[in-house]
């Protein structure tokens, strides 16, 4: 073997004939682990950074190292979680798809990172690709200031090497504004994703762009992702409707904008997706996306005609209140959310609990199209 980093595939081949492999790296002199994307960015105290955190892993003569390095991310900060960039892999725990918290046996199960699973982590463990990048997504915790993130490779620690990430209050970041910029009235069928990523931009009350505000993207129906994964709800050919992540936070980036991809699910009709940023006095702005002609906010220059002050103590009506009828019938409950001004408020997400119910009792979701 020459003296440089390689990839040995060891197997054996059993009475049945089939061969079982195992793949070992073996790194000259000492791995020298890079910072090569998503260091120093600043974001909201709770939201996903924008960027991916990257590290490639290289040996001693500068050459990087093949496929298959297991490199660890995790961080000290209180409330700060990972999430798996789709299409990685990463270690899990059990077949529910629970992210590997400690250091891995080499043997344990992997899994390719769909958009939706495995769900996230307070730590992560990824297998370095191709190019010897691992990558993973940062959610910043609730306590303002530096939060310092440490990687691990191969299970040795790398205290010189680590990302240095900044979480500040969500209102320091002058956030005032919110319009859509991209991606309005598009249609899909159904199973699809959109063709173009749903795009915002948030400006300060000056009108000049803010980077690093906190976006949160919801929907009723359907499934987000971050703007990198291809293709939510069908990553990897998986073509089924499992991946229903309705809620989703992202920053802005440095152009002030912030970006979600959108899969209409398994219902047809009309969507929306709804994105908001909290201001200043306690307050939200949001904007709505019209998907399959649903129905959306304008597209303007100013506040008052791009978004909807959801400011407000909302008033909830139920009907009906009280359900009387024979076994095994079918009853239709309907709720309905109004602002201070009387008027109803769209997108604002309301949750049917069912307890103390007994005989098989169930709740089945009834889609609302306007």
């Amino acid at each position: 073997m020459k003296r440089s980093s390689n990839r040995v595939t060891v197997w054996v081949r059993g009475q049945d004939a089939k061969r079982t492999s195992r793949h070992v790296t073996f790194i000259n002199t000492y791995a020298d682990p890079q910072i090569t994307g998503g260091d120093n960015q600043r974001g909201a105290t709770g939201g996903r950074l924008s960027q991916p955190l990257e590290v490639t892993v290289k040996d001693a003569n500068n050459k990087t190292i093949p496929s298959g390095v297991v490199v660890g991310f995790s961080s000290g900060a209180s409330g700060v979680m990972f999430a798996p960039v789709p299409g990685t892999t990463v270690y899990i725990a059990t077949a529910t798809d629970t992210l590997v918290t400690t250091q891995p046996n080499p043997n344990d199960p992997t899994t390719v990172a769909t958009a939706s699973s495995p769900s996230a982590a307070a730590s992560i463990f990824v297998q370095t690709d191709r190019s010897g990048k691992a990558r993973a997504y940062f959610q910043l915790g609730s306590t303002p200031g530096q939060q310092r993130v440490a990687i691990t490779v191969a299970g040795t620690p790398y205290a010189d090497t680590f990302f240095r990430l900044t979480a500040a209050d969500v209102e320091s970041a002058d956030a005032a504004t919110i319009a859509i910029a991209d991606g309005n009235g598009q249609s899909a069928g159904i199973d699809e994703a959109l063709d173009d990523p749903l795009i915002v931009i948030v400006r300060d009350a000056g009108g000049r762009i803010v980077s690093g505000a906190s976006v949160t993207f919801t929907t009723s129906s359907g499934a987000l992702a971050p703007p990198e994964s291809r293709d939510p709800g069908t990553e990897n050919g998986d073509t089924s409707t499992t991946h229903t992540s309705r809620f989703i936070i992202v920053n802005t980036d440095s152009t002030g904008r912030a970006s979600v991809r959108y899969n209409v699910g398994d219902l047809a009709g009309s969507k929306q997706v709804f994105a908001r940023i909290n201001v200043s006095g306690g307050r939200t702005k949001e904007v709505i996306f019209g998907i399959n002609g649903g129905r959306s906010t304008p597209t303007r220059d100013t506040t008052r005609d791009t978004t909807r002050d959801t400011t407000t103590t909302p008033t909830l009506t139920l009907s009906p209140t009280t359900l009387t009828g024979s076994p095994a019938a079918t009853v239709t409950l309907s709720a309905t959310v109004r602002d201070q001004t009387g008027s109803v408020a769209p997108g604002i997400a309301v949750t049917f609990t069912l307890s103390g119910a007994s005989g098989g009792a169930v709740l089945d979701p009834i889609a609302c199209n306007e």
